[in-house]
């Protein structure tokens, strides 16, 4: 990411490791489907594309990112096809969360972003978000 002058890192945080459990489970299943057919080349063909789907779900869990500076919040998603959203920190207008049940087991939360006319940034399964969102607070208040 490049930084624009006077720009300085406020926090910087991944989804939790559960963004990534409904995926693989998912993945998981349709594998087995394939991988224990009693013709081998459809076993062979199964667990190929399960292996590969998995490492591509790893992959995109790996490289889903939120960065918050003094002056924009980031979120930046995907591998082959990146794709990067941001809003200016002056145009911020709130942080909104939301918790479902693997939220409060897990004691995450999904942020969601709203700025004056752009669409919200949603950052699914955030770890520790009361910390990032006093830490966004105070930034913005001492701007």
């Amino acid at each position: 990411m490049t930084s624009i002058a006077d720009e300085r890192l406020i926090c910087r945080t991944r989804a939790h490791w559960i963004y990534f459990v409904p995926k693989f489970l998912i993945c998981i299943a349709i594998t087995a489907l394939f991988a224990f057919q009693p013709e081998s080349k459809y076993a062979v063909i199964g667990w190929l594309t399960g292996g590969a789907v998995s490492l591509l779900l790893i992959i995109s869990y790996l490289n889903l990112q939120l960065t918050v500076t003094t002056r924009r919040v980031v979120k930046r998603h995907g591998w082959l096809w990146t794709e990067k959203k941001t809003i200016m920190v002056n145009k911020l207008e709130g942080i909104d969360t939301k918790r479902g049940v693997l939220d409060w087991i897990f004691g995450t939360a999904t942020l969601v972003f709203t700025g004056t006319g752009s669409k919200p940034i949603v950052m699914p399964y955030v770890g520790k978000h009361e910390d990032m969102q006093e830490l966004i607070a105070q930034s913005t208040t001492a701007a």
